[in-house]
């Protein structure tokens, strides 16, 4: 998880003006979202932060995040600012993609709820999520922001296995689902004519070759298998003189 994220000076990240319902104050107010790091054990804690000062001394909340504050010393925890947001709206919403159930049973976690709610300090003060209900995410930021935001939110996921982002139980139920839904998945004529002519063109190397022959030796066909390769043979036009 070290690196799931982009560092603050590949994000762009700029000053946002504040808002009016600010009382009007004169001051510059950031929307973050920003994820706090132990040193210790490697787990993290990802939430969202409405703040005048980048720089303060706010690291995070949550009781098991508090309790290891505490054991481990405040020294041992380094926070990163991964997203700038325009609004309230936007910092939750973005919460909302990463923080859900899958991330919270993660054991590298310290959040407990799912993100995309507005956070105590917030409480009483207009937008939140209710006025982003029903709309997509290319309504809420323009197409253009929409598709810079998408990518950075991306970059959590990227190179991780199932099991590092459900955890290992999640993942089995989400690798079943997955190998239910392609079973049963109907494919259109087009496609299966676009796969037979990929599979037709693709060459495989001497190395892979042996491999799977080294894999396959031994191995006993079921006569039912046998039937339906010779037809697809068959139907292709393919014989053994065309390896």
């Amino acid at each position: 998880m070290e690196n799931a994220f982009p560092s603050p000076p590949q994000l762009g990240i700029q000053n946002v003006a504040m808002p009016a319902h600010k009382n009007n104050r004169n001051v510059r107010l950031f929307f973050t979202l920003y994820k706090t790091t132990n040193l210790i054990n490697g787990k993290i804690y990802i939430g969202v932060h409405e703040t005048e000062n980048l720089d303060d001394d706010y690291i995070g909340s949550g009781s098991d995040f508090r309790k290891d504050v505490k054991k481990f010393g405040r020294d041992n925890f380094r926070k990163e600012i991964l997203l700038l947001f325009e609004n309230t709206d936007e910092m939750i919403f973005a919460e909302k993609l990463i923080v859900d159930k899958a991330f919270i049973n993660r054991k590298d976690t310290y959040n407990k709820i799912p993100g995309g709610k507005i956070p105590p300090n917030h409480k009483g003060k207009t937008g939140g999520t209710n006025s982003l209900k029903n709309k997509t995410f290319e309504q809420i930021h323009g197409v253009v922001r929409a598709k810079e935001i998408k990518k950075k939110l991306s970059n959590a996921n990227t190179g991780k296995t199932y099991e590092q982002l459900y955890g290992e139980e999640k993942a089995k139920q989400r690798k079943e689902k997955a190998r239910i839904v392609a079973k049963n998945r109907i494919r259109t004529q087009e496609e299966k004519d676009k796969i037979r002519k990929k599979k037709m063109n693709h060459i495989v190397d001497s190395v892979t070759r042996n491999k799977i022959s080294k894999k396959l030796k031994g191995r006993k066909l079921k006569k039912d298998s046998i039937e339906k390769r010779t037809e697809t043979r068959r139907k292709n036009g393919w014989n053994k003189r065309d390896r």
